[in-house]
């Protein structure tokens, strides 16, 4: 039996505004997409992901939505969130951890996540929400996330929590991959799931198949000292490696890519009557540093580069 790639969708509610960038479009005076808008791109996303997978399941947004607000109301604890895109500070959620992996040469590391692209030891963020937590009188807490796959990442948050003397007794998730529950098991953390999946070759969010949208793609050290973002396809990030693409289909996958982010952000110039640029971005985009381009020209010519 093939292993199934999943992808839980996303994009609606980042264009929306939902995301650590709180309202980032409608701040800058960027029309998004409409509701129509977005079901074109995600058709063409879904026979660009057809064409790479042998097995497909799209989870939808209004599924995780769901799911992630009955789990926030079935918390156990003090619930503290990594996820602000399915969930706001009004489901019961006491405050947000604000964490990102970030590439570093060969390793990836967690750091605190900041708009600015600066690199905070991720410390600094457990520090902050530690020391809420025991003004509070709460020694227990629940984390809830959208998806979790390994459980690295929980535990490492979990192990830098209890140098504080709090407990992570339970952790909520929408999506939950059978190795990072048994890992969560073995470490005493019980966990909630509304989705249990097995046999899968990698677990995707939606936005990181798209360009420059908020918190989407790897975060990645550059030589300056601050992160710049990679989307999970060339030239700009590597489909094989995030994506669990085969070498011989990341160019198509990615042309696809590419198609698809052209589409959305055609539809933001049009929608928004105005040219958008790189420095429109919300995040530094990997190897894009002349803030004057015009983004759909800069797709334009990575596709063109692509299919040549």
């Amino acid at each position: 039996m093939s292993k199934t790639f999943f992808l839980s969708e996303d994009i609606e509610l980042i264009l929306e505004g939902n995301s650590y960038l709180k309202n980032y479009f409608q701040k800058k005076g960027i029309e998004i997409p409409n509701s129509s808008q977005i079901r074109i791109a995600r058709k063409e996303m879904k026979k660009n992901l057809k064409n790479v997978y042998q097995s497909i399941e799209i989870i939808p947004e209004k599924d995780m939505v769901r799911w992630m607000k009955d789990l926030a109301q079935e918390s156990s604890y003090p619930l503290y969130s990594f996820d602000e895109i399915y969930l706001n500070e009004n489901e019961n959620i006491d405050d947000f951890i604000n964490l990102t992996r970030l590439k570093v040469g060969n390793q990836t590391i967690l750091t605190t996540r900041n708009s600015g692209g600066e690199v905070e030891p991720f410390e600094n963020e457990i520090n902050r929400v530690a020391l809420n937590i025991l003004k509070s009188g709460n020694n227990k807490i629940s984390l809830i996330d959208d998806v979790v796959f390994s459980g690295d990442l929980i535990c490492q948050v979990a192990r830098e929590f209890a140098k504080y003397g709090i407990n992570v007794d339970e952790v909520l998730c929408a999506v939950c991959i059978k190795e990072g529950f048994e890992k969560l098991n073995i470490e005493g953390i019980t966990v909630k799931t509304k989705k249990l999946i097995d046999n899968v070759l990698d677990e995707v969010c939606e936005r990181d198949f798209y360009f420059g949208l908020p918190q989407s793609g790897q975060s990645t050290m550059l030589d300056s000292g601050v992160s710049a973002k990679q989307p999970y396809f060339l030239p700009f990030g590597d489909p094989v490696e995030r994506a669990s693409i085969q070498q011989d289909k990341a160019r198509d996958f990615s042309v696809g890519c590419l198609g698809c982010s052209l589409y959305i952000w055609s539809c933001m110039e049009n929608n928004s009557n105005k040219n958008l640029y790189i420095s429109d971005l919300p995040e530094n985009i990997y190897g894009l540093y002349n803030g004057r381009n015009r983004i759909v020209k800069v797709l334009e010519e990575a596709q063109g580069r692509l299919l040549n």
